[in-house]
């Protein structure tokens, strides 16, 4: 099964989500993902402000400024093993988040699932990837909504 673990880093990154909204979405990524990978492991969850991001964006992809989400896949072996870490912007969701009818909890769900679709390889650089990327991202987050 897949696990995910909420982290919160520092005074801007304060919302919190229930625990059973962790597990919803990670049963669900799980029976997506299953179809056509293993998705067995662990995922790292970190919610961050924008300086954070910035920081981050800069150190790893040289790009001097914020973004929404960042993935980090680890060279994960074997069943349980730490798939990797993913990042969300906690400024730039709220910022997202107004412009979209279902509001911040929504746009967390797309980032977080966009987020790990990355850590299984999923890409969207290429328009050929993103036609599958976004529909699997799509599904997860259209499953997981109705449960929340």
């Amino acid at each position: 099964m897949l696990t995910i673990s909420p982290n919160y880093l520092d005074q801007t990154s304060s919302e919190h989500f229930p625990d059973q909204w962790w597990l919803e979405l990670a049963a669900t990524i799980h029976s997506v993902l299953t179809r056509t990978m293993a998705s067995e492991g662990e995922i790292e969850l970190f919610f961050v402000s924008d300086t954070e991001m910035m920081r981050l964006n800069t150190l790893h992809r040289s790009i001097p400024k914020t973004t929404d989400v960042l993935s980090f896949p680890s060279p994960a072996v074997g069943v349980g093993a730490h798939l990797g870490d993913v990042f969300v912007s906690i400024n730039q969701a709220k910022a997202q988040a107004e412009s979209i009818p279902a509001g911040f909890e929504k746009e967390i769900l797309d980032l977080v699932t966009h987020g790990i679709l990355h850590i299984f390889g999923f890409d969207h650089e290429d328009p050929k990837d993103a036609k599958i990327m976004f529909p699997q991202q799509d599904e997860i987050t259209a499953l997981i909504y109705e449960k929340i």
